[in-house]
Formats: C-alpha cells, sequence, structure tokens
C-alpha cells in the first residue's frame, strides 16, 4: 500500500502475466477478464486508502493509461494435438 504506484503496477503486471500463463485457456477468457476487473477494482480500494483525495474511477483510469495492466491472453490451447506434442 505505501509502495510507489510504479512498484505496485510492476508486482501487478507480473502477477497478472503469470494468472495468464497459469489458466490462460481458451475456455477460460471470460473468467480471466473477470479476474483483471477485479484486480483494478481492488487496486483502485488501495489507491483511495493511501490518496488524501481520494480516488475515483476517473482519476484511476487516467492512471491506468499511464500504468496499463496486461490483458488476458490464451496462452494454451485445449486440442488433442498440442497435448501430444508436449507429452
Amino acid at each position: 500500500m505505501h509502495s510507489p504506484v510504479a512498484k505496485q503496477h510492476e508486482w501487478l503486471s507480473a502477477l497478472l502475466r503469470g494468472h495468464f500463463a497459469y489458466y490462460g485457456l481458451p475456455s477460460n477468457m471470460r473468467s480471466m477478464v473477470g479476474f483483471v476487473y477485479e484486480v483494478r477494482r481492488l487496486w483502485l480500494r488501495v489507491l483511495a486508502r493511501r490518496s488524501q483525495r481520494g480516488m475515483t474511477w476517473d482519476r484511476f483510469n487516467r492512471l491506468m493509461k499511464a500504468f496499463p495492466l496486461p490483458m488476458p491472453t490464451a496462452t494454451r490451447s485445449t486440442s488433442a494435438q498440442s497435448a501430444l506434442a508436449t507429452g
């Protein structure tokens, strides 16, 4: 909570990339988008607690333009052929 925004962004980005690498199936896209929304909502709450002026969605969206979080991507396939290729 007391770390600079750039450090928080770096940590959250790494967390999201790891989450997408593990759960990155095409069938999970809907839940991964929901996960990103929840991470953004919680980050807004943290920033609102530390900001004396308060943090609104408008201010937060401007901040997100400067520090964008990675969007979900399907990194793995569920096809039988890819399962055979990996062993």
